[in-house]
C-alpha cells in the first residue's frame, strides 16, 4: 500500500508516472487530489467540487497523463483561482 494513501479515499488510482490520483472529502467540499504515490507527503494539488458526485465525474473524464488540471472545479486553493460553478469563463483569484 502507497504511504499516501488513507481508507477515506475516493477512487484512489495509481498513475503511470509515479503520481496518483483520489477524491478526498473536505470540510465543504469534495476534492480530486494529486501527488506523488511514494513520497509520504500526501499531495501536490487539489480542485475542490461543490459535490461529491460532480468530483467524481469530473476524475472519471480527466486523463492527469494529458490534461494539467480536471474540469469543473470550483476552488483551487494552491493558486487561488475560483470557477463560480465550475466556469472557465468566470474564473478569478482570489487570495
Amino acid at each position: 500500500m502507497p504511504p499516501s494513501y488513507h481508507p477515506s479515499y475516493i477512487g484512489y488510482t495509481i498513475l503511470g508516472d509515479g503520481r496518483s490520483v483520489w477524491i478526498q472529502r473536505k470540510m465543504f467540499t469534495h476534492a480530486i487530489t494529486i501527488g506523488q504515490t511514494d513520497d509520504g507527503y500526501g499531495f501536490s494539488n487539489f480542485w475542490c467540487y461543490e459535490t461529491r458526485a460532480g468530483a467524481e465525474a469530473a476524475m472519471k473524464a480527466w486523463n492527469p497523463l494529458t490534461t494539467e488540471e480536471p474540469e469543473g472545479w470550483i476552488r483551487n486553493p494552491k493558486t487561488g483561482r475560483r470557477r463560480p460553478e465550475g466556469d472557465a469563463s468566470r474564473e478569478y483569484i482570489n487570495w
